[in-house]
Order: C-alpha cells, then sequence, then structure tokens
C-alpha cells in the first residue's frame, strides 16, 4: 500500500502535471525511489511466493494447482461459483458439490461426479469466514473418505442390493469383498468344488449370454428410472457385469487347477479384499490398506491376463518399496493400467505428461506434493525426459521408496523436511526408445533399478472385445468380438501399410464404444428391448460402428478393399451409412451459403468427422493441400450451429512459434509459470459450462506434427483428458472439448500420437478437379472444378477468386453475349482442355517448386479477374490456361511443346482470331485505354485491334546513379520475357486482386530487379524487404512488421496496418534458406503459412494480431543446393507461383547494349570518340562481353568447383566498374579503341580470371578471351594484357612498386612493424584487394593456402585509405553472442559515426557456422535481421 500510495501520489501527479519525459527526469530523488519501488516489489513477490508455499504445504493438493487458482481459492473460499469450478482440480472424482437449501450456501452437503452420481456427506462441511480454504478443504477431504467408508459398512449389512442405493465405487469394492469371503469361508469347510459348482450354475448357466441377459434386465430396470438417474445407473450395471464376468474367468481357472485350499498360488496371485475395521487389500504376500478416494464413475478396465500380470509385478514392487514400469509399444494399456489399480486400492492417481519442458525442480515439486498427500504419481512417457533430469531425479526417487519401505514419517527433498504418507507411491510408463517413437531415450542403470518393469507388448484383444460387448448388452458379444478382432488383424495384413492406420487395442475400443452407444439408442427408441434386437440386428449395428470408426482413414482404394474383408467376414450383411437428416439438411444450407458445391464423399467426410469428435478428444484431418481439410471442419462448424450447438474456436499453427510460446515455460529463477498460446486456449476452454446443450470449443491446431510438442498433449488424447504442465498444474478436458488437428503429413508421429486419435483422411480422389458442376449460380464448369472443391472458401481461403466470381463475367443476367458465346463453345466440354491440361500437369514431373493440383488451378484463375468482355476473358485464359509461370522457360519448350502450341490456336480458333505472333501463340497482352473503364466485344472490330505481342526493347538511355547504387539496384530493361513476368506480377498486385505469390528463379536472373520494377508502379505502398538465411525466424518478421506498421484496436481485437502508406509489401527474398528442425519444418514457412490461412499471427503476450493491407511476396533459388530447402506444399499451395530463367543470349544482348550506352557516353571524350560514339559499337562491346558470360557458364562449371557460379550480376558489375576509370584511361590517343579494350580486359581478369583455380584453367580463360578479342576486334590480346594496373589511377609495375613500398613502409611506421619483400604477387594482391575495398560496398573472399600475405594486403591497403581495420578477437568463450556485438560496433562505427570500416574474417574466427549466415545477411542486404531490437535501434537511429 505504501508502495502504490507514493506511486500514485508522487511521482503520477507530477505526470499528470507535465507529461514531457525531460521534466519527470528532472525530478529530485527519481531514481532512488524508483529503486526502492523495484526492491519493495521484489520483496512482495518472494513474500507471496511463500505464502503459497505455506498453503501448499497445509493442504498438499495445492500443489497441483497453479498460482492464479490458489490465489482465486485463497481470496473467494466461500464463493460457491468459485468452488465450483475448482474442486475438480482437487480430487479426482469430484466435479461440484451440492450446497444447502437455505440461501447461505454455507455447508457442503453432498458430491457429485463429472457424469452426475451424487453422494451425500454423513457430515456437512461448513464454509464460513473463520474457515480459511485449506482448513474446509481438508475437512471435505476427510468427510469423503469417512462417507465412503460409512456407506461401504452400510452397504455389507444391507438386504436389499438396489443398485441406485449406493454409489457405484462402493457397489464394486462390496462385491469384490463378498467374492473374497465366500470363497475363503468355502475354503475353510473343505466345500471349493460344491462352491463352483453353484457359483457357475448361477452365473455361466448358458455362458455369457447369462450376463447379457442380466443387463437386459438392469437396463429395463433403469429405464423405469428416472431420466436423470439412468447415465449414471448405465455406468454402474456396466461395471457389475464386467465384475461378474471376471468372477466368471477366476472361478473358472480355480476349478479347472482343482484348487482345494486358500493357500495355493493360483489363489494367492489373485487380488482380495477383506473387511476388517477397514478394507485392505492383498496380492500374494503384499497387503495394502484401502484409503477411500472418491473416484467418480470411472469406467473398469477389462481383466485380461497382460493386466493380471501387471497388476502382480507392480504390488509386488510396492511391497518392495519399490516403483513399477509398465513398458511396451502404444495401445497396450500401461497408463490405464497403473489408474485401474489405483482405483481397485482408492488411491488418487495422478497422470503427469513428462516431456522436455520438465526440470529437475520441477520434479522435485511433484514428488513434494505426491508424498505428502499420500497419492499415485503415474508419470507418463516418461523417458522423454532430459538425461540430465532422468539422472537427477533419480535421487529423489531413491530417497522416497527408502522411506516408503521403512516407514519413515519424513524425508529431505529439495533441501527441506518433508512428511511422506505411506500410501503414495511412484510408477512410470515408457514406449520403447527408437522404432519409431521420436524423442525418447534409455532409461539410466541406476533408475532402471528403482522399478520393477513389466512388458505390455500384445494385449488379449479377443478377450476384451468380447468382454466390451457383452458389458453394453450384446447377446453374441463372443462371436461379433472374434469376428472384429478377425477384421482388424486382416486389414492390417491385406491392406496397405500407411503412416497414418492403427489397428491397435485403442482403435478396437473406439468400435466397442460406437457399437455400445449405438445399442442403447436402438434400445430406447423401442418399446420392448428384448423383442426387437436379434442377433442380425446387433451385427448390423456392430458393422456399422466399424464402417464409421474405420472408412474414415482408409485412403480411397483400401476403402474398397477394406469393404470387401468386412462383407467375407460378417456375409450377408447390408452396409448402413449415418442417419442423420437433420446434420445433412443443415450441411447441405452451410455449403450454400459458402457457395460451395460438395459430392456426396465429401459430406460423409464431413458426418465422419463429427462422428469421430463426439468419440474421440483428438482428432486429425490429413490430406494434400487442396484436398478440403480446412473446409470440413468450417462447414461442420457452420451446419453445427444451425442446429443449435455453438462451436467456439481457438486456430493456431504450433509450428510457426517456438515451443515455450505454444507450451508455455517455467521461469528457472522465480518457478513463475507462463502460460503458452495452446495453455492459454485451454484455460479458456475449461471455462465454458458442461451442461448439456451449451457451447463446445475446438482447439484447432492448423499445422505439421511433430513429437515435439504433439507428445506432451498424450495425456489430453488419451482416456485422461489431461494437460500437465511442468509446473505440476494439470488442466481437465471435459466432453465439451475437441483438439482438432489439420496436416497433410504423418510421416514424424509415433504410433503413441497415431494411436490416441481419430483420423480424417482425405486424398485426391475425395475431391474430383475435373467435375464439372454445372449449377445455376456458376454456370463456368472451369471454374466450377474449383469452386466445387471443398477447398474454397469464399470468406477465409480465396479473396482473389470471390473477385472473379462475383465479377459480371460469371452472372448469367450481366454478362456479355460474346462472352456466352465463348462459355457455350466446346472449349468448355469436359473432354477438351481443362481435363486434358489438369491430368497433364498432374502427370508432369517438370515443376521447379512442388504444388498441389488446387494451388496450380488458382494460379491460372488469378488472371481471369475483372475480365468483362470477350477480349478480357480471352487474354486472361491463355495466360491463365496454359499454367505454365511456375516453369522454367526450358521446361515449357522442352516438355509442354504439344500442349502449348495445341490449346491456344484451339482457343483463339473458337474465339474467330489469329495470334499476332504465329511463333509463339502465348505472345499477347492486352492494352488497357484509361478512358475505357470496360472493356465491349464489338464483332466488326478484330480482337488485335487492343492486343499486341512483346518485342525487343530498344537500348534507350537511362539516367546513371552511384555505381553502387546501379550495381545493386540497376535500371531495368523490359525483354520479352521480362514484359511478360511484368504482366503477370502485376495482375497479382492489383487493388481487386491481390494475390501472394513467389517468383522463382536462378540467382542472378533478376528476380529482384523485376520485384522492385514493379514495386514502384504501386501507388501509397512501401517495401519491407527481409534478406532470409538459416537463422531468420518468425521474430525477425514480427520485428520487421512492428516496425513498418501501426497497432490499431478495434472491435475484433488487435491488427497491424501500414504506417505510412496504404499497402505493406513484405518481400521476402530467398525464402527456401530458412533451417528447418530436425523433423522438416521450417518455423519461418510454418508462420508464413498461418499469416496467409488466418492472416495475423500471435505476439509474446499470447495475444492474437490482425493484419491489413498487407501483401506476402517472395523470391528464391530453387536449385537443390547446400543450405536450400524444399518448400512445403501446403505453403505453396496458398500462393501463386512465377517461374523465371536466364535471359538468353540476344536478350542479353540487348540488355547489356543498354547498360553500356549510358556507362560509355556520358563521358563527353567517349560519346565523341570515332569507335565508342557509334551505338553499333558499344552494341558489339556488349556482345563480346556476353560471349565471354556464355563461355564462363560452359567452360568452368560449379561441380567442379563450388565457387565457379557465374550469373547475369557479373556483366552487370563489369558494366558498372567501368565507370571507375577517368577519361585519361579509358580514351587513350582518342581514335583506337586499344585503352577502353585494356580497361575492359583489366576488369574481365578481376571478375572472371581471379576466381579461376590452377594454372591450365588460367590458360584456357586466356585463349578464350584472345579469341574473342580477335574476332571481335582485330586486337591482339598481348596488346591489352599488359603489366599495367589500374589502381590509384593507371599505373605502370615499378610505379605501383613505390606506392606499396612507402604504404608498407607507412604501415610499419604508425601500427605494426611488418618485413615484407615487395615483388610482382605482392603488387598483385595489393592491386586486387585496392580494387575492391575501394569499391563502395566491396567485399573479397580471399581463398588460398597459409603464408602468402593476404592479411598483410588487406591491412596495408586498408591503412593507406585511411580505413578503419576491424577483425574479431576470438577467445575460447567466444561465440554467437560475442560475434553479434562486434557486429553491431561494426556497423554502428560505418553507419552512425561514418567511418570508412573494413571488417576482416579469417577462417580460424569462423567458430559457428552461423557467423557467415550472418555475413551474407550483411553482404546482401546490409543489415543483419533481429541483430537490434526496436529498444537498441530507436536511440541509434534517432539523432539520424
Amino acid at each position: 500500500s505504501q508502495f502504490l500510495s507514493l506511486f500514485s501520489r508522487v511521482i503520477m501527479s507530477d505526470i499528470g502535471r507535465d507529461g514531457r519525459v525531460l521534466s519527470i527526469v528532472g525530478h529530485t530523488g527519481l531514481r532512488g525511489q524508483l529503486s526502492t519501488m523495484l526492491d519493495q516489489l521484489q520483496r512482495c513477490q518472494r513474500s507471496l511466493n511463500e505464502y503459497l508455499e505455506e498453503k501448499r504445504n497445509a493442504f498438499p493438493r495445492f500443489y497441483f494447482i497453479g498460482d492464479d487458482d490458489l490465489l482465486e481459492i485463497l481470496g473467494q473460499s466461500t464463493n460457491p461459483s468459485v468452488i465450483q469450478s475448482h474442486l475438480k482440480k482437487l480430487f479426482a472424482g469430484i466435479h461440484s458439490v451440492q450446497f444447502n437449501t437455505d440461501d447461505s450456501n454455507k455447508q457442503i452437503v453432498a458430491m457429485n461426479s463429472l457424469d452426475g452420481e451424487v453422494v451425500p456427506l454423513m457430515q456437512p462441511v461448513y464454509l464460513t469466514r473463520t474457515h480459511v480454504a485449506q482448513e474446509w478443504l481438508m475437512n471435505l477431504s476427510d468427510q469423503m473418505k469417512e462417507t465412503l467408508r460409512i456407506l461401504t459398512s452400510n452397504n455389507v449389512r444391507a438386504t436389499n442390493q438396489d443398485p441406485a442405493q449406493f454409489p457405484s465405487q462402493v457397489k464394486y469394492l462390496e462385491k469384490l469383498r463378498s467374492y473374497t469371503s465366500v470363497y475363503i469361508n468355502a475354503s475353510e469347510l473343505g466345500e471349493t468344488g460344491l462352491y463352483f459348482k453353484h457359483w457357475l450354475t448361477d452365473n455361466k448357466v448358458h455362458g455369457y449370454s447369462n450376463c447379457a441377459h442380466f443387463l437386459n434386465k438392469l437396463i429395463l430396470f433403469s429405464l423405469d428410472c428416472a431420466v436423470p438417474q439412468r447415465p449414471v445407473l448405465d455406468l454402474k450395471l456396466k461395471s457389475l457385469i464386467l465384475d461378474i464376468i471376471h468372477n466368471i474367468d477366476v472361478v473358472e481357472q480355480l476349478n479347472k487347477a482343482g484348487i482345494r485350499s486358500s493357500a495355493e498360488w493360483i489363489w494367492q496371485k489373485q487380488l482380495r479384499y477383506y473387511a476388517d475395521n477397514s478394507a485392505s487389500m492383498r496380492m500374494v504376500d503384499a497387503q495394502f490398506d484401502y484409503t477411500f478416494e472418491y473416484q467418480g464413475n470411472a469406467p473398469k478396465l477389462v481383466h485380461t491376463p497382460l493386466t493380471d500380470k501387471c497388476y502382480l509385478t507392480l504390488t509386488q514392487g510396492m511391497h518392495m518399496g519399490l516403483g513399477g514400469n509398465p513398458y511396451g509399444p502404444a495401445g497396450t494399456g500401461k497408463t490405464e493400467s497403473v489408474k485401474a489399480l489405483g482405483g481397485l486400492f482408492g488411491r488418487q492417481v495422478l497422470v503427469f505428461n513428462c516431456d522436455e519442458g520438465i526440470d529437475v525442480k520441477s520434479m522435485g515439486r511433484i514428488f513434494i506434493g505426491l508424498v505428502k498427500c499420500g497419492a499415485w504419481g503415474c508419470f507418463d512417457e516418461f523417458n522423454r525426459l532430459e538425461e540430465v533430469v532422468l539422472s537427477t531425479v533419480s535421487m529423489d526417487i531413491q530417497v522416497i521408496q527408502a522411506a516408503l519401505k521403512s516407514r519413515a514419517s519424513n524425508i529431505e527433498l529439495l533441501g527441506r523436511q518433508v512428511d511422506i504418507n505411506p500410501n503414495s507411491g511412484i510408477f512410470i510408463t515408457m514406449n520403447p526408445a527408437g522404432k519409431g517413437y521420436g524423442g525418447r531415450q534409455k532409461l539410466p542403470d541406476n533408475l532402471k533399478q528403482l522399478f520393477r518393469p513389466v512388458a505390455m507388448s500384445k494385449p488379449d484383444n479377443e478377450q476384451i472385445a468380447e468382454v466390451i460387448l457383452f458389458s453394453e448388452g450384446f447377446g453374441e458379444g463372443k462371436a461379433l468380438g472374434r469376428k472384429l478382432v478377425a477384421v482388424f488383424n486382416l486389414a492390417k495384413e491385406l491392406l496397405t501399410p500407411q503412416q497414418h492406420y492403427d489397428w491397435g487395442l485403442r482403435a478396437l475400443k473406439t468400435v466397442l464404444r460406437g457399437s455400445g452407444q449405438a445399442l442403447h439408442n436402438l434400445r430406447r427408441k423401442s418399446d420392448n428391448n428384448e423383442a426387437k434386437i436379434t442377433p442380425d440386428d446387433e451385427c448390423r449395428l456392430v458393422v456399422q460402428a466399424l464402417r464409421i470408426n474405420t472408412l474414415s482413414k482408409l485412403s480411397f482404394a483400401d476403402s474398397q478393399r477394406f469393404d470387401a474383408l468386412v462383407k467375407d467376414v460378417f456375409p450377408n450383411i447390408v452396409f448402413q451409412e449415418i442417419e442423420q437428416e437433420s446434420l445433412l439438411a443443415a450441411i447441405d444450407a452451410q455449403c450454400t451459403e459458402m457457395h460451395l458445391d460438395p459430392q456426396d464423399r465429401q459430406k460423409k467426410k464431413i458426418l465422419e468427422l463429427n462422428e469421430q469428435l463426439q468419440q474421440r478428444m483428438g482428432v486429425v484431418i490429413v490430406g494434400p493441400s487442396g484436398s478440403g481439410k480446412t473446409s470440413l471442419w468450417q462447414v461442420l462448424r457452420g451446419a453445427l450451429s444451425r442446429l443449435g450447438r455453438v462451436v467456439k474456436l481457438h486456430t493456431m499453427n504450433p509450428k510457426s512459434m517456438p515451443r515455450n510460446q505454444l507450451l508455455g515455460k517455467i521461469d528457472l529463477d522465480t518457478r513463475e509459470w507462463s502460460d503458452g498460446v495452446l495453455t492459454n486456449s485451454a484455460r479458456d476452454v475449461v471455462r465454458e459450462p458442461l451442461v448439456r446443450g451449451d457451447v463446445h470449443s475446438w482447439i484447432v491446431c492448423d499445422g505439421d506434427i511433430d513429437p515435439e510438442w504433439i507428445e506432451s498433449l498424450n495425456s489430453v488424447l488419451d482416456d485422461n483428458h489431461l494437460l500437465t504442465m511442468p509446473s505440476g498444474e494439470r488442466i481437465q478436458f471435459g466432453p465439451n472439448v475437441n483438439f482438432l488437428f489439420e496436416t497433410h503429413d504423418l510421416s514424424c508421429a509415433s504410433p503413441a500420437t497415431i494411436s490416441r486419435m481419430g483420423m480424417i483422411f482425405l486424398s485426391e480422389e475425395d475431391t474430383d478437379y475435373l467435375h464439372p458442376c454445372l449449377t445455376p449460380n456458376f454456370p463456368h464448369p472451369s471454374i466450377n472444378m474449383v469452386i466445387s472443391s471443398p477447398m474454397f472458401n469464399p470468406e477465409h481461403s480465396h479473396p482473389g477468386i470471390n473477385m472473379v466470381i462475383s465479377s459480371p463475367m460469371f452472372n448469367p443476367e450481366l454478362s456479355h453475349p460474346g462472352i456466352n458465346m465463348v462459355i457455350s463453345s466446346p472449349m468448355f466440354n469436359p473432354e477438351h482442355f481443362p481435363p486434358k491440361a489438369l491430368k497433364w500437369v498432374r502427370r508432369s514431373t517438370g515443376q521447379v517448386v512442388d504444388c498441389s493440383m488446387v494451388g496450380l488451378v488458382l494460379s491460372a484463375l488469378s488472371h481471369l479477374n475483372g475480365c468483362s468482355d470477350k477480349l478480357a476473358f480471352v487474354v486472361g485464359l491463355i495466360r491463365g490456361e496454359n499454367l505454365f509461370p511456375q516453369f522454367p522457360f526450358e521446361t515449357v519448350f522442352n516438355y509442354l511443346h504439344d500442349l502449348y502450341y495445341s490449346f491456344d490456336p484451339e482457343i483463339l480458333q473458337w474465339a474467330h482470331e489469329a495470334p499476332p505472333d504465329a511463333r509463339n501463340p502465348t505472345n499477347l497482352y492486352l492494352i488497357l485505354y484509361p478512358t475505357l473503364p470496360l472493356f465491349y466485344f464489338d464483332k466488326t472490330c478484330s480482337i488485335f485491334d487492343k492486343t499486341l505481342y512483346y518485342n525487343h526493347p530498344l537500348p534507350t538511355p537511362f539516367i546513371l546513379s552511384h555505381p553502387y547504387n546501379t550495381c545493386i539496384h540497376p535500371h531495368q530493361i523490359e525483354t520479352i520475357e521480362m514484359q511478360r513476368c511484368i504482366d503477370h506480377i502485376m495482375q497479382w498486385m492489383k487493388p481487386s486482386n491481390r494475390h501472394p505469390f513467389v517468383v522463382v528463379g536462378h540467382d542472378g536472373c533478376g528476380k529482384s530487379l523485376l520485384l522492385h520494377h514493379c514495386f514502384d508502379k504501386l501507388r501509397s505502398t512501401q517495401v519491407a524487404t527481409i534478406h532470409c538465411s538459416a537463422q531468420t525466424t518468425p521474430v525477425h518478421l514480427i520485428q520487421k512488421l512492428q516496425q513498418a506498421c501501426m497497432a490499431i484496436s478495434g472491435g475484433s481485437g488487435r491488427a497491424l496496418r501500414p504506417r505510412e502508406c496504404e499497402n505493406l509489401v513484405l518481400y521476402l527474398k530467398d525464402i527456401n534458406l530458412p533451417k528447418p528442425d530436425k523433423w522438416g519444418t521450417s518455423q519461418t514457412l510454418a508462420f508464413l503459412q498461418q499469416l496467409l490461412t488466418y492472416h495475423g499471427f500471435y505476439d509474446e503476450d499470447n495475444e492474437w494480431v490482425g493484419l491489413d493491407g498487407i501483401q506476402i511476396v517472395a523470391s528464391l533459388n530453387a536449385a537443390a543446393t547446400l543450405g536450400r530447402h524444399k518448400l512445403s506444399s501446403r505453403f505453396t499451395s496458398r500462393v501463386r507461383i512465377l517461374s523465371m530463367d536466364y535471359a538468353d543470349t540476344n536478350e542479353l544482348s540487348a540488355i547489356y547494349t543498354a547498360y553500356l550506352t549510358p556507362v560509355l557516353h556520358h563521358r563527353p571524350a567517349l560519346q565523341r570518340h570515332p569507335v565508342w560514339g557509334s551505338p553499333s559499337k558499344v552494341q558489339q562491346l556488349a556482345t563480346s562481353m556476353v560471349q565471354v558470360y556464355e563461355q564462363m557458364r560452359k567452360s568452368y562449371l560449379s561441380d567442379d568447383h563450388g565457387h565457379y557460379l557465374f550469373t547475369p550480376r557479373d556483366l552487370t558489375s563489369w558494366c558498372v566498374s567501368l565507370m571507375r576509370y577517368d577519361e585519361a584511361c579509358m580514351v587513350g590517343d582518342g581514335r583506337a579503341p586499344d585503352s577502353l579494350l585494356s580497361v575492359w580486359v583489366y576488369e574481365a581478369y578481376r571478375l572472371f580470371r581471379d576466381r579461376i583455380v590452377g594454372g591450365k584453367g588460367k590458360d584456357r580463360f586466356d585463349q578464350m578471351l584472345s579469341s574473342i578479342l580477335a574476332h571481335d576486334w582485330s586486337i591482339n590480346a598481348s596488346e591489352c594484357m599488359n603489366n599495367d594496373y589500374y589502381t590509384l589511377g593507371h599505373l605502370s609495375a615499378s610505379d605501383l612498386k613505390d606506392v606499396i613500398t612507402k604504404a608498407v613502409a607507412a604501415y610499419s611506421r604508425e601500427v605494426r612493424e611488418i618485413d615484407i619483400l615487395v615483388f610482382q604477387e605482392v603488387l598483385e594482391y595489393m592491386a586486387r584487394v585496392d580494387r575492391v575495398i575501394s569499391a563502395p560496398g566491396g567485399s573479397l573472399l580471399l581463398a588460398g593456402r597459409t603464408g602468402v600475405g593476404r592479411r598483410t594486403a588487406v591491412s596495408v591497403c586498408a591503412h593507406m585509405h585511411r580505413m578503419t581495420l576491424v577483425t574479431p578477437k576470438v577467445s575460447r568463450s567466444y561465440g554467437l553472442k560475442q560475434f553479434k556485438i562486434d557486429l553491431k560496433a561494426v556497423m554502428q562505427q560505418a553507419g552512425i559515426d561514418g567511418e570508412q570500416v573494413v571488417l576482416l574474417m579469417e577462417d580460424f574466427q569462423l567458430v559457428h557456422h552461423s557467423f557467415l549466415e550472418l555475413v551474407n545477411s550483411l553482404l546482401s542486404a546490409g543489415e543483419v535481421p533481429g541483430l537490434y531490437n526496436s529498444e537498441e535501434l530507436d536511440p541509434l537511429l534517432t539523432p539520424l
């Protein structure tokens, strides 16, 4: 309070009077006051942590809730609504409580389970202000156990065995006790044989069918009960049936073995219950007390030989003071067995899903909570912990186990004494390390010996299926169960092996649960249950559940095979689909609203998705890009909304952010937990009420799936429905929550993940892209093949196509007759162009960038936007139908020749026109007259009155800028290909037709030049460029967006809009350079995919930030060279793709003629020169340069040496470098071309010859250059290849030697002593270094042997030009952080202080590969993304 008073009275009042920073800085004693306040805040935080720890010690269950929840409980301990929301986090079976009927709400009189079971407390629990939270919660815990203990005693004495009279836990406990008691009494009297005979006669007259008959009677009884009691009673009856069946199996074993004494092994190994003063359990020689923790109505586990073996191993391990370790493949019942055994013991079992986010202190706090409250801890996926954590926690576990064995009262954990409850226990479960289970490792030997292992690999699926079917009420459960297991076994062997197929126990249980639910629904619909249910009906229901839960995950071919297999196992069966007329009608209405025309298979997939969401907590929709994954759940959500079920969405791309931001993190110093995006969404959804018909929530994870994050949700996706966090906090999900995953690939998912989730598999067969859906709304079949596919969503996915669809062309009432003539022409016959072209593309292997079929179609249709007459339509269709911008130039003419030349003339013929350039039908474009807002078709006018073809540009002069700027941003020369590419790009950048797009091409082919040329044409548009590297992350993209945009808050939340203009282009150069993780996913691409799909991202505060007015453009080199990575097909399907290739020889000649003309003629002497003043001679010089370039590309390949990479950039540098020479060097005697050619040859040597390795290679270059000079200029090469040097002017060798000698002497005198002999090689080194470092932005890679004087040459030349030489001082601890600090210093020297700086990096200084990536960013962009944060950058830029 003193802190707040001081802050508000003193400081805030001053700020209110004068808000200027400088006036506040002058406040007397401000620094001391702020320091004092900070210290007080830290003390408050420490005191709060100590207070919370004190409360946790008083009531240990508080260890398993978060600080925020605990503070809410402590602060509102008498508020009923707060109490109800947190009880389910503290108790295993208590979901809510009932208060007394008066208005005071001060007494808790009953506890309720999640399923609605009500258990009145024997003594009410009082909530008064005098009772703090931990006190009445402790009273509630004691009353819970006391109530169950008394009810158990009452049940023993009760004569009326009404199932509804006692809680299911009490009934089950009594059955087990009475069974044990009866057998012991019989064995003591020597009448076990008679007992077996009577027992089996009573309970197994007709095998298990008597159980089903008994269940039918009980269900009839339940139907007579009140409606709220039916679900609870059904669960009780199922538990009783499972109990009876288990007892039958045990008695059969005893009878078969001829047991006559209770001391024999077969009886001793059974779990036996005894009623002494309290309840206790025995198994062999181990004895345990029953602790009466209320379990609710948790489903019982089917007893099989495997579970009996597991129970025996675990109990014997606890008897010896050890833990238990069930291990084996996924879906074998490891965790469920531990939980079931804990339920049989009346224990609270806390499941913790282990991952690399849990550290030693987190484990220690969890151990403290477990041992203090006497609970069992089951650590699932224990071997996913880091190795150092595994080794350290073994000591804590050893201390706990030693105390349990010796019955000690307290132990020391985390440096303090902790009371220990003897009923606590620690268990671990694991999948095997390797074998497809990523992120797991073997346990250390010192940890293995602390747990008794039990292998759980092959559960008895037949027995489980039979027992569950009997418990659900199937009379033919034995036969149906065997057939079901046979179908699963045959499917595993006969169907194709797919990564997402699971034929294990979890998939089988889903089918069994679905069968039971269908049977119960059928019974409730009929008046006389027994008369209506026949064996054929049961068989039909089982097959229906089998197909519903299996066909959804099968491929198109496997689904047909599976149906045939089912007919073989279930002969004479008639398949029935899901009968949901109301949902189907809602789906049709929703599709109409979303402008979709789904096929029957797609509607079937939507129904299967709805069924899987009811059966499973997690469902995966997997399929290729464009197959309709997003539209599937969007349509279902809209349909459910029409039926009154509101579905709230929480969407995210898990791979677009670091793991800590997704799942949360714990501060290693303060142990404070910070939520991630997913955990924050989890808290939101659990706050929704569970009342039937209320709000449902879907957490949609749209992104790649890998063990790094998905396995942290294992306990969420299995039957636990529990999210555990490293802080020990647990979030329990109800049945109103589903996790929906959307991905195109499950190759990295482990069987542990796949077996836990429902699967909806979509293939291209499920979406017929070539299906001509002719509807009144969309009469255009070629458009409908996209519109009718499920990937099209007018509101979200593809706004550009909405504009196409909404244009007058697609409205039958508004479209022009000329367009109707085109639409009605044979072109739109499905047998002609569309299917033929798309089928060819589908088969083609010539794509530069892999793209889905829908992506190709969308690229084609993006050119039809704004078409309003026949002219525009035909030109757009020709440009779009080729679908070839994504193919390189050679590929088009090598592979697509027939299509390229057959379809275009055919389209033009249907339009009654001929191409302007018969040799190249696609070489045409449209002139848009500004006076004509629309183009109307005139039958008297030829189509090509307004349609021209591209011509070669004339080498028109342009204004020269600084040589460095000209090299970095050269002038755009619009060749034929460049004009075509410009028209493609400008179509995608229209305000009414904006598309994200990627330009693909080789290094130096002109991608950036083309894009910047197009950007310059845009109005009110700013460009933010990011030069990507292997280290580029979403953080760099967010920083760039925040620098160029301003945050706007509105009704829909925060959004970023361009700061200084209407539109922002986010240009990412070399987008395929960011390095993917070990699972093959690039976080940067995932982030971009989220921006394109959902138009926003999550910031560091987990708040959603939208984007408005931002277009994403990228470029890349698709070559499969080291460091470049393949783009995800999900990303490429979201963007339009344009491919470029190198210009051919003629185009290069035209381009560099246009460059050389202003370079040479800006000097008057050269413009008046008899040779160089002639345009033909300039063109001849450009042709010679292109010849040199072409010869270099052919003769010196990158396969020989990695640095043999020659691009048109070298030609540009060659041209621009001529601007550095004065007229005296280039004019000579004023008549001959020799002087300029000498300069020209010198630059050729520096650009090309200096890269060549070996004397033979250099000789070949000399011969090649001599040949070109002799042929083109009739000049002897030796006249140009003299020993003169062009540095500091035109110097001879002797003059340069004098200059270098003086420079070395000056360096020795002013910097450090060097002893160097100046000879010819030294002169050459110095001249080459001087040429580069004296050029603005020059860079040089000096490759060669050590000791040749490279460092000396750089040092002397830098000193000679009065430049500052900076080189990192590498030490043993030198790393990336230190290198970034050095880079900052260098950049501030050059950029802020205005110094000339040379950064020298030697090979031994490159201690990390990321150093080169940072230097590469500095060279290509002049900046290093993420080097400065906004707090550092703003003070540096403000003075500038």
